[in-house]
């Protein structure tokens, strides 16, 4: 009887422990604890399509373009609305480095924002991106997350293919 209690408080204490809010999803992130909240993982794979009628900054870059490609819980982006643009930049051989802001437009309409910072290597033609999700509209009102892309680039055209993988996270 004395093994059958102690087994009792041991499961009880156990699985006190876990409530939905309390737990985390694949990425490790917390949920913020609040019902109306969602932490859902976010895949892309894009390429970024410069502006060269845009001309170029100070580092050799086209300051304007678009972004076409497909993430996880959006579907495709649309070129025409998904836009970004390059705010500051620095170059020492042989690293670029960028700062960019941008806005990704998915299948149905809805945006979020995002500020990032870029690294590419000319020599190697390996790019990163890190980008911070802050808001948008539609689902995206309140949205905030994070991705870390890595692609290459085209140095004649400009043009980089990125794949990448965060998280979101947005009202239900």
């Amino acid at each position: 009887m004395k093994t059958l209690k102690v087994l009792f408080v041991m499961a009880f204490v156990i699985f006190s422990g876990f409530s939905r809010d309390s737990q985390t999803d694949v990425n490790g992130i917390l949920n913020k604890g609040t019902k109306d909240e969602v932490v859902v993982p976010l895949k892309i794979w894009c390429v970024t399509i410069p502006n060269l009628e845009g001309g170029h900054n100070e580092c050799g870059q086209a300051p304007l373009g678009w972004v076409q490609g497909h993430q996880t819980h959006g579907g495709n982006l649309i070129p025409e609305l998904s836009t970004w643009e390059i705010t500051g930049c620095s170059f020492s051989y042989p690293v670029l480095n960028s700062v960019l802001f941008g806005t990704n437009t998915v299948a149905n309409g809805d945006s979020y924002d995002w500020t990032g910072t870029m690294e590419i290597n000319v020599q190697d033609k390996k790019v990163t991106l890190d980008i911070e999700i802050s808001g948008g509209n539609g689902r995206f009102e309140d949205a905030e997350g994070m991705c870390s892309l890595t692609g290459t680039i085209d140095l004649v055209t400009r043009v980089i293919n990125f794949e990448g993988e965060g998280y979101i996270i947005f009202t239900k």
